[in-house]
């Protein structure tokens, strides 16, 4: 049987994937702050609005990904200590 592995998109992206998020949720903490900043300007806020989803889609899609990943890590891992 053929041994289970990582693409190459795959491995890049487990590498990168923790920094991705962490950037991310930076990003989202610094957007927050400035909304906060901005309350009393409403043209401002809506713009950080739209951004601020846009962000936290991206964020999720993160998270998804990172989560497909670690499940198949494990699998492989599973997959190496059983052959």
């Amino acid at each position: 049987p053929k041994a289970l592995k990582f693409t190459y998109q795959e491995q890049r992206d487990f590498d990168q994937i923790d920094s991705v998020i962490a950037a991310l949720e930076a990003d989202l903490q610094d957007l927050e702050a400035r909304m906060l900043e901005a309350s009393t300007d409403f043209e401002a806020l809506g713009k950080l609005s739209e951004a601020k989803i846009s962000l936290e889609q991206r964020l999720d899609a993160a998270i998804e990904r990172w989560t497909y990943l670690n499940e198949l890590h494990e699998e492989i891992e599973r997959s190496r200590k059983e052959s």
